[in-house]
């Protein structure tokens, strides 16, 4: 009996909660999953997660579901129409009971996830939506904080080349070359904003062209400086 009301408590210290940002083709999946290893060498545990939804491994909320069909072009919708779903997408990716982020980092377990409210920044903050889009994510009290960002910067032409390789059919956002650098550059901008707007966001930044293990050790030694 005690063991099993022990296994009901919650955790003593939470997990610490990882975003990995980066235009199409840096390397963010092959890092997440090196991250998760390296976690479970040390003792520990991590769940791999994305956003949208429609991206992660386990089930999509239902805007998650509506967004795979517009990021493979087969659903139009005006920005702001976008902008919301993946905004609704991130509330319950936050707070599903059973797989949610809040859930997860209550139980201890670290959370790795591809992509966050920085992405919509880039590709939904037009200029017309960019406060907008900026007030409803950060202003949003069932949206946490990542404990740290760590953007992949890459050049384009090779994250180009991998994603070429990898898709029969490239998504909305990342069709050609020019679409990545422009990507690049709004990644660039946003995060400079978010850190002038926002100092207690931790955005640390990799340059990810160098080898996969060398790109890896790199992430873990921000990821080890987490303090929660």
């Amino acid at each position: 009996m005690i063991c099993s009301a022990n296994k009901h408590q919650k955790a003593e210290k939470r997990g610490r909660f990882i975003v990995i940002e980066g235009i199409d083709g840096c390397g963010k999946t092959t890092q997440i999953k090196m991250l998760k290893k390296r976690i479970a060498a040390d003792g520990g545990y991590a769940f791999m997660t994305g956003e949208p939804t429609c991206k992660a491994d386990h089930a999509p909320t239902k805007a998650g579901a509506m967004l795979a069909s517009v990021l493979k072009g087969k659903v139009k919708l005006p920005d702001s129409a976008i902008a919301g779903l993946f905004l609704t997408d991130r509330i319950l990716h936050n707070t599903d009971p059973r797989l949610g982020i809040e859930t997860l980092l209550a139980r201890g377990t670290d959370v790795i996830c591809a992509r966050y409210y920085y992405s919509s920044l880039v590709y939904q903050g037009t200029p017309e939506l960019f406060d907008w889009v900026f007030d409803a994510n950060f202003n949003c009290p069932d949206i946490r904080t990542p404990d740290v960002c760590i953007f992949l910067d890459i050049d384009p032409k090779v994250s180009h080349t991998r994603v070429s390789g990898r898709r029969t059919k490239a998504e909305i956002y990342e069709q050609d070359t020019e679409m990545l650098e422009g990507a690049r550059r709004s990644y660039l901008g946003v995060l400079e904003k978010v850190k002038a707007a926002r100092p207690e966001q931790r955005i640390e930044i990799i340059d990810a062209s160098g080898g996969i293990d060398e790109v890896a050790d790199k992430v873990y030694d921000i990821v080890k400086s987490i303090e929660v």
